[in-house]
């Protein structure tokens, strides 16, 4: 199965297709005993059929008893799993609520420390600014009082010397007027002359004294005015020294309210928290208790699944429906291990509406008749096999259109080889010689022609199983392989590998157009380059699991993994500890025994398919029931 990868590239050796190895030795069976759990039942217990029921009979009951244990055993399983998983999640559930109400509990006691650290400080604060501001502004009303009272003094005292000098005026006229009047009272002119003459000192030392009466009036006028004037100024101070300790006494009474609400709602506030705090305390509490009641009942759970199925873990057959696809590595089987490869391929085409698909990364062109071949020997329908391959997949691109190869016309002289599968043939019209390769002695297909001149192999054709020319191998002079030219099924060039001394130097990929699309360095590449962009990615790769190229191949290229395991496997340490640290919860086992050993390795849920299933216990019993 190496074909081109592998073969001598010199015209001095022919390659035959390589058969898949045939299956060494039969899958042994073994007998399967299921441990008691509890002591074994009383006589009265045993359930005994009639001496005289005939062998069809009692296999016929036993048949009828595994079918219904095998359907009660399951639906034990659903319901044991089922209620294990509606108390997880409820578990899941109330661990959130636990860790949100802690984190009220815990938010609650931090807010209700600092309300009960919180105080009216800075209100009591402005409330002693405004007391003081009242009392600044009350010394100044008293300073301006006292300037008041003491310009309402001062004009007191204007008033007083105003009316005294009114008075002075007044008697200064009223004496000036008696002096005029007797004056005008005489008559004699001699004696009016008289009087005029001795009133006339007196009128004009009156008339001074009245000037300087109003003078002293006019300025004392003037400074009761400017004294009136500076009492009604202060008098506007006052009021506004006034109107501040009425603003600074309602601010004080705003303030004191405030520290009274502020007061009142702190302490509304704590008893709120206070009951909010006890509140979550309480489902804290209750969260816990519940939390601790479901531990004990999942605690029962898993000892009562470990009683009944020696696992905590659900272990459910491999999905084989329409969804579930499953592809075999042949390289991880071939060529040791063919009979358990056809075991596991009889079982996947067991099931409705599966195809059994076949990958392998070998470039051989022999691949797809050795498949056929190997599938029909296993009792297998070509219409069951899907080849994955990547030379496969490119050479089957396209329809049908070039003609089946047939012989020249123009045979000058055959001869066949013992075994009557060679024709040897000398053409007529040039010095070829051809070797036509026939699948079977029947001489019904051609699979190879070589082209032979001078002793020298020039070239070698492969055919389908259609007759159409596949793949032609160009040697050079010294007979190494030169260049590999691999056909799609409509004629057209797929694939080119050249050679440099029988080793390659280079691919070249061409699409339905015969365009040239990418480069490869070698085989290798370009099976990177298939795997990443037309392998069916959501199919579960099937391999054994010792093997370390299949191991390698699906983590390198994260592809879903479906391991076979046996119980040499388990025999390998290295193994055991991969098996206990993957996260693979798909497995193929060889049998129960090997099933059962996984249960104990792999902690968690398992879907495993077994290869051989297991004889009729020696007893069953069922273990005590648990509350």
């Amino acid at each position: 199965m190496k074909f081109f990868k592998s073969r001598n590239k010199t015209d001095n050796v022919t390659p035959a297709p390589t058969d898949l190895p045939q299956a060494q030795e039969a899958a042994a069976e073994e007998t399967a005993t299921v441990t008691a759990v509890r002591t074994e039942p009383e006589p009265s217990e045993v359930v005994r059929f009639p001496a005289d029921d005939s062998l069809e009979s009692l296999m016929g009951q036993i048949a009828r008893i595994a079918d219904q244990y095998n359907t009660t055993r399951q639906a034990l399983q659903n319901q044991l799993f089922a209620q294990r998983d509606k108390q997880q999640r409820e578990l899941t559930d109330q661990e959130a609520l636990l860790e949100k109400t802690q984190k009220t509990v815990a938010e609650a006691t931090e807010q209700l420390t600092q309300l009960r650290a919180a105080d009216t400080q800075d209100l009591e604060t402005k409330l002693s600014e405004v007391d003081s501001y009242i009392e600044e502004a009350q010394k100044k009303v008293h300073h301006q009082g006292a300037i008041i009272g003491d310009l309402s003094q001062q004009l007191k005292a204007s008033q007083q010397q105003q009316d005294e000098l009114t008075k002075k005026h007044d008697a200064l006229a009223k004496t000036q007027t008696d002096i005029v009047a007797k004056l005008h009272a005489e008559a004699d002119p001699l004696k009016l002359l008289t009087l005029a003459e001795s009133y006339r000192t007196k009128l004009e030392d009156l008339k001074q004294q009245d000037h300087d009466v109003a003078t002293q009036q006019a300025k004392l006028a003037d400074a009761h005015q400017q004294l009136t004037a500076n009492k009604a100024q202060e008098d506007q101070q006052l009021a506004k020294l006034n109107a501040e300790i009425k603003r600074l006494n309602e601010r004080k009474d705003d303030v004191t309210q405030q520290i009274k609400t502020t007061q009142s709602k702190q302490k509304k506030a704590v008893a709120d928290l206070e009951k909010k705090l006890a509140d979550a305390k309480h489902h804290l509490t209750q969260t816990q208790n519940r939390i601790q009641e479901l531990n004990a009942q999942l605690s029962t759970s898993a000892t009562q699944l470990i009683a009944w199925f020696g696992t905590a873990h659900q272990l459910l057959p491999l999905p084989m429906d329409e969804t579930h696809h499953y592809i075999l590595d042949l390289d991880a089987f071939l060529p040791k291990h063919a009979d358990e490869l056809a075991q596991i391929a009889q079982r996947l085409a067991q099931a409705d509406d599966q195809k059994v698909g076949l990958f392998s990364t070998y470039f051989d062109i022999n691949l797809a008749q050795e498949i056929h071949t190997w599938a029909a020997q296993n009792g297998l329908h070509d219409d069951q096999v899907e080849i994955i391959n990547p030379l496969y997949q490119l050479q089957t691109l396209g329809k049908a259109t070039a003609k089946p190869v047939a012989l020249p016309q123009n045979i000058a002289s055959k001869t066949w080889s013992d075994d009557h599968r060679i024709l040897n043939v000398t053409l007529n019209d040039n010095d070829w010689q051809l070797r036509i390769h026939y699948n079977t002695a029947k001489n019904e297909q051609i699979a190879q022609i070589d082209y032979v001149m001078n002793d020298k192999m020039t070239k070698r054709s492969y055919f389908n199983t259609e007759g159409l020319l596949s793949a032609n191998a160009l040697f050079d002079p010294d007979g190494f392989l030169h260049k590999e030219e691999y056909f799609r099924r409509d004629g057209l060039v797929a694939l080119i590998v050249n050679y440099r001394q029988g080793s390659q130097i280079g691919l070249e990929l061409y699409n339905a157009a015969g365009i040239l699309t990418n480069n490869f360095a070698n085989t290798d590449d370009l099976t990177t380059w298939w795997l990443q962009h037309h392998y069916p990615q959501q199919s579960g790769l099937i391999g054994r699991l010792d093997n370390e190229k299949y191991r390698t191949l699906t983590k390198k290229h994260r592809l879903a993994s479906v391991p076979f395991v046996s119980a040499e496997m388990l025999q390998n340490q290295d193994l055991v500890a991969d098996l206990s640290a993957s996260a693979t919860s798909t497995y193929i086992v060889a049998n129960h025994r090997v099933a059962d050993s996984m249960i104990q390795l792999v902690d968690q849920d398992l879907q495993l398919l077994q290869l051989n299933a297991a004889f009729l216990p020696a007893q069953i019993s069922s273990p005590k029931l648990l509350n």
